[in-house]
């Protein structure tokens, strides 16, 4: 991967991670977005990255949701909570 390439990439991831964040403040009073990354062969294989609602005491409101840097429909309100509802399943 070039290196243009590889800095629109993590613009892309930064966009989004930026989008969910504001999402999950407003969805979930007093949490936040936690944000990971794929370990082991995952990391190497693709170029996901997750996230869980965190509260301020500490505590996971949700299990991870899985984000693809690649995907280019919008990210508002209504896919967070989708995706987070989803993850609690």
């Amino acid at each position: 991967m070039g290196r243009d390439n590889q800095t629109h990439v993590k613009q892309v991831k930064a966009k989004i991670r930026r989008q969910i964040a504001r999402h999950v403040k407003t969805l979930y009073p007093d949490c936040v977005a936690d944000f990971i990354g794929q370990q082991g062969h995952a990391a190497k294989t693709g170029r996901t990255f997750g996230f869980r609602v965190l509260d301020n005491g500490g505590k996971y409101r949700s299990n991870i949701v899985w984000v693809n840097p690649n995907y280019d429909g919008e990210i508002n309100e209504a896919w967070v909570r989708y995706e987070v509802d989803s993850s609690n399943r």
